[in-house]
């Protein structure tokens, strides 16, 4: 049986777009910079899949009740998940922060401390602080 693409994604480090192999896997997504991160509509639903087919990208996954069990059921898929929801909200300009420094940031049950960033104002504004963003969409994901 083949795994579905989410999941190749997610553990194989599998390219979303075959056209850009090099520049749409898991790993690179998380190196883009905060410019690459605005320009590009179509990798936050590989990051955060929702559970209905979504209206602008046709070939966005769809969270499916096996990949919802096969990330309950592996930790290294739920590490990649809180590495990709991290590096989101430094986007966002705010940081996560354990609030127990002997319990791992991602552990099952985590709990964190989100707090914002030197120049949050700033980076707020040139984002998601503004009217009828895109932005918006991505952050209730």
């Amino acid at each position: 049986m083949h795994r579905p693409t989410i999941l190749e994604f997610y553990a194989e480090d599998h390219p979303y777009d075959p056209r850009r192999p090099e520049d749409t896997t898991f790993e690179a997504i998380l190196g883009w910079t905060d410019t690459e991160l605005e320009d590009n509509r179509d990798y936050i639903q590989w990051l955060f899949p929702l559970p209905e087919r979504s209206m602008f990208n046709r070939t966005a996954p769809v969270l499916t009740k096996e990949v919802r069990d096969a990330f309950l059921e592996d930790d290294e898929l739920r590490s990649r998940m809180l590495q990709a929801w991290e590096r989101m909200m430094e986007f966002y300009g705010f940081r996560i922060e354990a609030t127990d420094e002997s319990d791992p940031m991602y552990a099952h049950g985590m709990r964190v401390n989100i707090t914002r960033v030197n120049g949050w104002i700033d980076i707020a504004r040139r984002s998601w602080l503004q009217p009828r963003s895109h932005n918006h969409l991505r952050i209730t994901r």
